[in-house]
This record gives C-alpha cells, sequence and structure tokens, in this order.
C-alpha cells in the first residue's frame, strides 16, 4: 500500500467541525498548492482522489 490508507473507524471522524472555512477561491487555490508540495506523487491519478478532490461549496 502506499500513501496513506482510510481511517479505521470512519465514525471517529469529526465531521461536526468540518464545512465551509469562508476562503476565497484564491486562499483554497494557494492551501491546495501549498499542500501538493508536501506529498509524493504515489496518490497521483488515483481514482478515489480525484472523484473527492477538489472540495466545493
Amino acid at each position: 500500500m502506499t500513501g496513506w490508507p482510510k481511517p479505521e473507524v470512519p465514525e471517529t471522524v469529526n465531521k461536526a467541525e468540518l464545512g465551509n472555512l469562508g476562503l476565497t477561491e484564491d486562499e483554497e487555490a494557494a492551501i491546495v498548492a501549498f499542500l501538493k508540495t508536501l506529498t509524493d506523487d504515489s496518490l497521483d491519478n488515483d481514482p478515489v482522489l480525484e472523484s473527492e478532490a477538489p472540495l466545493r461549496r
């Protein structure tokens, strides 16, 4: 397995505090660009990740 696996117990993911942060499109794009610098190419072209990203309001 490469990359991070899905959470072992999805019920433990705190969905109550997740949501719209009120970011502009430029701010969101800047965060995405930054996060891409932190990852390697092991998750590129993963069909599951492609269907989940980018998050939309």
